[in-house]
């Protein structure tokens, strides 16, 4: 075999493990998505990433939907204030849990602006057990 042939080889299994990871286009048709890895190991639990971060939120008004990724234990579920934004003033409403606590949306206003970042908490528990959280970003840019 050619050492071109063993580069794209290389190559197809490398891109088909990016492509996992990285959604296409995080808003399409006034959602946005994004992707919540959760790391289990025994007793314990952390909200590892999320995909995209920052977040970028563009088209006008969004909602913003988190789901856990496919790999994660189906025993995981967002708190009840799985998403928290630090500052939220006029740009998001309507936060709800969805999906049995798979899933969690908030209204996005998106007013245009010149990229404003907000911080947001995202907290999940394994069964009883409360998961370390983290604190991503969106960036609405109008």
């Amino acid at each position: 075999m050619k050492w071109s042939q063993w580069g794209a080889i290389a190559c197809l299994a490398g891109c088909a493990s990016v492509a996992q990871w990285s959604p296409a286009q995080p808003c399409n048709n006034g959602v946005c998505k994004a992707v919540v890895s959760v790391s289990v190991t025994g007793a314990t639990c952390a909200v590892t990433g999320v995909v995209p971060d920052p977040l970028p939120v563009s088209g006008g008004a969004n909602n913003i939907e988190w789901e856990f990724d496919s790999s994660v234990s189906n025993d995981v579920r967002f708190t009840d204030q799985g998403i928290v934004i630090a500052e939220p003033g006029s740009q998001f409403s309507q936060p709800a849990l969805q999906a049995g606590g798979r899933k969690f949306k908030w209204r996005d206003k998106n007013d245009p602006s010149p990229s404003t970042p907000f911080k947001y908490t995202i907290s999940a528990r394994n069964g009883g057990v409360s998961c370390t959280p983290l604190d991503p970003t969106i960036i609405n840019q109008g």
